[in-house]
């Protein structure tokens, strides 16, 4: 009798059947389809047996990769997990990468590092887990690994909390504060890494330790470690001091308590420092009632009866005020004031004579001089923190703001980006015959068609140039002659009359290019704005202002050697 045979292919992944014959007598034969792994570094035939990895020596502190071919010779895809290690591994290696998956009859790669935090020899055993079915019993596939260290130089790591936090790490044993602040209102605290070194200094990891942290506690911004959401690491490399390189980093911890109380956390800096791999650094936070702040402007030149709506115009002395401000209860005081601009005009260089006092005022350097006064025209903004004599800060807003706004029919207002160059402004009338002539000699008894620091000078004890007898208001002033950087410069006429006034700028005194910029307002409106690069003894002829019908053209020629 003929024997007629059935072929049956099983798949573990999902069963499949094939019939190669329809009737009896007929003989059965099983075939299995099935993943299958192999390594690259396994001598036995099997592909999975005397694996092995010798890293040699290693430089300490040094982190050395070494690649695994991970064989799939099935026509099954092969699903990995993640590796592991023996309970007897070294902590000098680790899983740098590894996949998840290989395709039918494909390979792919494991990555594993070796960095040794000691000269002695140190083994360990890396934990293939897989589906293979060659693997009984969802056996791993063993690797053995060994490597030594050498030392060739050491990564030193130091970590000092930024005022007004204190501590340093390693040394410090008390929990570093990182503030008194409400409830549910985040405290910050930066911490400096330093490499104190030979070698360059990884930062591997830095997290709070899950178990020893209370509930409030995070980093600002990216801190070196694995993302959680896509499995990429991110290290922090600093240089050693001699390297020429910046040997620090920073990182931001906060705190928002969630309740009142004291609440605490550990944040673990792990690293290539063997001395120190694993940093420790304890935290704290303390919700409180916190003081309230309040800024207010308390005068304006001097006036304490200022008017509202609030006006303000370039060059005005403007002082604030924290009166306001107050603790939490009757038993504290404040003890600190927070000054902080966080919006000022483009091109200021105004400032806060003391961002530490009750009354601090507003101030710009000309010529070497600190003069009072908001420098240029524009948005001021100005934040306001108090701490009391328990340490708490305030967390409301507090905040001051106003427009510093011309009120001349023309103000024409220069800065410029150096701080070593004399740049003077200029304003030119038009003269009968149609031309603009500047620099005039007036010593000769001509009046001065251009406008400037010789004749133009609001407090000069020389006679201001006088385009239109009877008319003061209609005749031009300079507020300020900057002789060293940055501006301001203004030219401001009150109630212009009937002409054209071209707009000049000369760069006077100095050696490098620098960016000039024209802003001219119309009362207290930003009509225009121009910008150029000029150099030494360069004539820049801005704009043409004509009046009364307050028609801007530009000009914007740069004519060179003007002196």
């Amino acid at each position: 009798m003929q024997r007629r045979t059935k072929l049956w292919l099983v798949a573990v992944l999902g069963a499949a059947t094939f019939a190669a014959c329809q009737q009896d007598p007929c003989e059965e034969v099983f075939v299995e389809l099935a993943p299958r792994i192999t390594l690259d570094v396994c001598a036995g035939n099997s592909g999975t047996s005397e694996c092995s990895i010798d890293f040699g020596q290693v430089a300490l502190s040094t982190r050395a990769t070494r690649e695994i071919k991970v064989r799939n010779p099935s026509n099954i895809v092969l699903k990995l997990t993640q590796p592991t290690f023996s309970e007897a591994s070294d902590p000098a290696f680790r899983v740098e990468h590894w996949p998840d998956h290989v395709g039918e009859g494909l390979e792919s790669t494991l990555v594993v590092s070796f960095r040794p935090l000691v000269e002695s020899e140190v083994t360990g055993e890396l934990l293939v887990h897989s589906d293979a079915a060659n693997m009984p019993n969802a056996e791993p596939v063993r690797v053995s690994l060994k490597g030594s260290g050498i030392d060739n130089g050491l990564p030193q790591i130091e970590i000092k909390a930024q005022a007004p936090c204190l501590g340093t790490y390693p040394g410090t044993t008390e929990p570093t504060s990182l503030g008194i602040t409400a409830v549910d209102y985040p405290a910050k605290c930066t911490f400096e890494v330093f490499n104190r070194g030979t070698k360059d200094l990884v930062l591997e990891n830095i997290t709070f330790i899950a178990d020893e942290t209370d509930n409030g506690f995070d980093f600002v911004g990216r801190v070196p470690g694995v993302d959680p959401d896509t499995g990429e690491r991110f290290e922090s490399v600093i240089p050693p001091p001699d390297s020429g390189n910046t040997s620090s980093r920073s990182f931001v911890a906060r705190g928002a308590p969630p309740a009142l109380g004291i609440f605490n956390g550990v944040i673990l800096v792990e690293c290539n420092d063997p001395a120190n791999s694993a940093l420790r650094i304890p935290v704290a936070v303390e919700g409180a009632v916190t003081p309230n702040a309040m800024a207010a402007i308390k005068s304006i030149n001097g006036d304490e009866h200022y008017p509202t709506p609030l006006r303000v115009e370039p060059l005005d002395d403007v002082m604030l005020t924290a009166e306001g401000s107050t603790a939490s209860s009757g038993s504290l005081r404040i003890v600190e004031y927070r000054w902080e601009i966080i919006n000022q005009p483009p091109g200021s260089h105004g400032a806060l004579d003391d961002t530490g006092s009750m009354t601090p005022r507003f101030v710009f350097d000309s010529s070497s001089h600190i003069i009072n006064g908001v420098d240029i025209a524009g948005f001021w903004e100005v934040k306001l923190t108090v701490v009391d004599s328990r340490g708490a800060g305030s967390v409301n807003e507090a905040v001051v703001s106003f427009n510093a706004i011309p009120t001349d029919a023309i103000h024409i207002q220069l800065v410029w980006d150096t701080p070593s160059t004399d740049i003077d402004l200029h304003l030119v009338h038009e003269n009968p015959t149609g031309v603009y002539d500047d620099f005039d000699d007036d010593e000769d008894g001509d009046i001065d068609d251009d406008c400037y620091f010789a004749n133009c000078k609001a407090q000069s004890d020389r006679v201001r140039v006088q385009w239109f007898s009877g008319q003061p208001d209609a005749n031009p002033s300079l507020d300020v002659d900057d002789l060293d950087g940055y501006g301001p410069e203004n030219i401001n006429i009150d109630s212009p009359a009937t002409g054209k006034f071209m707009v000049a700028v000369h760069y006077w005194g100095g050696s490098e290019a620098t960016v000039a910029v024209i802003r001219l307002y119309v009362f207290g409106n930003l009509y225009s704005e121009y910008m150029t690069e000029i150099v030494h003894e360069d004539w820049w002829k801005v704009a043409i202002i004509e009046w009364p019908s307050r028609t801007i053209t530009e000009v914007n020629e740069v004519v060179p050697g003007y002196r």
